[in-house]
């Protein structure tokens, strides 16, 4: 009986053992100048010699890679029920193209164990289930939580920060964490990026974005505005979908005070900010706003 009872745990721990050994890797993850994206795809991404499903493979890059995005080729296009741009990325030792819709600016869920430049924290980013895109706010099923430890693996603190919803992270600068939170509900919804230290709990804002839907006395959504804040500037898009026009200002958080242009527009007018500048999207034309101007790109 008791050689039964054995042969049964061995037979066990042989067959479930590698579902528990999951490899922990260690990096040091700084924020950079030149912001980074990851690889989010689970099976992991194909990177390709030139843009398109067709062309030649070069490598495939494992999920949670890190990537430096050189160029985005214009328009969007779908892949299989994805919609995204070709991206021109650079991993550690070459350069090729990947489809953006299974890239994210914000690290994923992982065992990897982001060490500071001085290795006396880390952080890990969890999820209910691997692949959950933190930089989503729409990430409901498996929200990304971010808890950070001293060099000793003594838990420092999780991230308890003002928003619910999902939290991302693009790593350190210094000792303290870059963060993206996220929330969206019935009444509009936003973003955050902050800087929050894991030894005093202290955060403080970088950008933030939201929007709101305005509605007449009927509950009908009439229009719908943006805001991005970067620094304390602040750049505001209002669309209207029934005239399909959108109105570009300018102003400081929660007030509009310049109104720059108004465009019409068929399928979208995104306002968006890429390298710290805000970048508007009419139809795929693509415009930085720089002072108080709309340059085309």
């Amino acid at each position: 009986m008791i050689f039964r009872y054995v042969a049964f745990f061995l037979l066990a721990v042989w067959i479930f053992a590698p579902l528990f050994a999951q490899p922990v890797e260690d990096r040091t993850t700084l924020k950079s100048e030149r912001p980074v994206s990851f690889v989010s795809a689970i099976s992991g991404l194909f990177l390709r010699q030139s843009p398109g499903t067709d062309a030649p493979t070069i490598r495939l890059l494992k999920y949670a890679t890190p990537l430096e995005v050189l160029k985005r080729k214009e328009p969007f296009e779908r892949v299989g029920d994805k919609e995204g741009q070709w991206l021109l990325v650079k991993t550690e030792d070459v350069t090729g193209w990947v489809f953006g819709a299974y890239v994210t600016h914000a690290i994923p869920a992982s065992p990897i164990r982001h060490w500071n430049a001085s290795h006396t924290m880390y952080f890990v980013v969890t999820s209910k289930a691997p692949g959950g895109d933190c930089a989503s706010a729409y990430n409901y099923d498996q929200p990304c939580w971010i808890s950070a430890f001293d060099s000793r693996g003594n838990v420092m603190r999780p991230y308890q920060g003002a928003h619910s919803g999902s939290v991302g992270s693009a790593g350190w600068e210094k000792d303290e964490i870059e963060l993206f939170t996220y929330g969206v509900d019935g009444g509009g919804g936003g973003s955050s990026n902050t800087l929050w230290s894991p030894v005093t709990g202290q955060e403080h804002e970088i950008f933030h974005s939201y929007f709101i839907p305005n509605r007449n006395k009927d509950g009908e959504t009439t229009s719908v505005l943006f805001e991005i804040c970067f620094k304390e500037k602040c750049h505001f898009i209002e669309q209207f979908e029934k005239t399909h026009t959108c109105d570009v200002w300018q102003g400081q958080t929660e007030k509009r005070v310049r109104k720059l242009q108004t465009f019409r527009y068929k399928r979208k007018c995104d306002l968006t900010l890429a390298d710290h500048r805000p970048q508007l999207n009419v139809d795929d034309a693509v415009y930085f706003i720089v002072d108080s101007e709309l340059q085309r790109q």
